[in-house]
């Protein structure tokens, strides 16, 4: 398979892309006032800082699978089984994480939106239920997140590993988030004390920086093709 220069260029750009989106997201949750019950929840809905972030994150989910296979392809030709298998494995929390962040954008957060406006009780318990709903429906998505970016994660770990430089400081970054991603699944399934908030922090600034450090590292090869097998420069 073959990839020239351009392509990993392309790659960096939506990587940096990626990583300056997260965050964005971030810093707009700071300003964002953590709700403390159902009327503080629907007010949340139409907050601006909160409708900005739910459309950045969506936006993220599409730069991260071109990001995500690019880096995967630029590892081919050292550890194509490595590699190949981390992309795999991020697949399935590519899908869950676009479907949650759709769901939240276009479905849950209209119900919140729609709950502001209802005085009746029965209409107002059957959208609390359908939230309800949503919420079970979160749980499943969160586990595919968890335990597909964990074995992504620790593929691609592997796969940088074999790097010198700034490459195996990626390979780090990667290992590291997949360390706190299996605490965070197995602490949450198993009903464990868990700093999750502080956790949730680490990671909001953890793959930012790992994907500026691939992206940094594609760009600096002389001819990062080669990488990949027999590209073109």
């Amino acid at each position: 398979m073959q990839f020239s220069r351009k392509y990993f260029v392309g790659t960096a750009v939506c990587a940096f892309a990626a990583a300056t989106l997260a965050i964005t997201v971030m810093l707009l949750q700071l300003g964002i006032p953590r709700p403390a019950g159902v009327e503080e929840t629907a007010a949340l809905a139409g907050h601006p800082l909160h409708v900005a972030s739910l459309w950045i994150n969506l936006a993220v989910v599409f730069f991260m699978l071109p990001t995500l296979w690019g880096i995967a392809a630029f590892k081919l030709r050292t550890a194509a089984g490595a590699a190949t298998a981390g992309f795999v494995f991020f697949l399935p929390d590519f899908c869950a994480t676009f479907l949650y962040n759709s769901l939240q954008l276009f479905t849950a957060n209209g119900i919140w939106l729609r709950l502001q406006s209802i005085a009746d009780t029965a209409q107002r318990e059957l959208l609390l239920e359908r939230i309800g709903f949503l919420n079970d429906v979160y749980q499943a998505l969160f586990f595919l997140i968890l335990m597909g970016a964990t074995v992504g994660a620790l593929l691609f770990g592997i796969a940088w590993w074999r790097g010198r430089g700034i490459e195996r400081w990626v390979s780090v970054g990667y290992f590291i988030a997949a360390a706190i991603n299996l605490s965070r699944c197995v602490a949450y399934y198993a009903s464990i004390p868990f700093p999750f908030e502080l956790a949730a922090v680490a990671m909001s600034l953890l793959m930012p920086g790992i994907l500026v450090l691939a992206a940094i590292t594609m760009l600096a090869a002389p001819r990062p093709g080669i990488e990949a097998g027999r590209a073109t420069a």
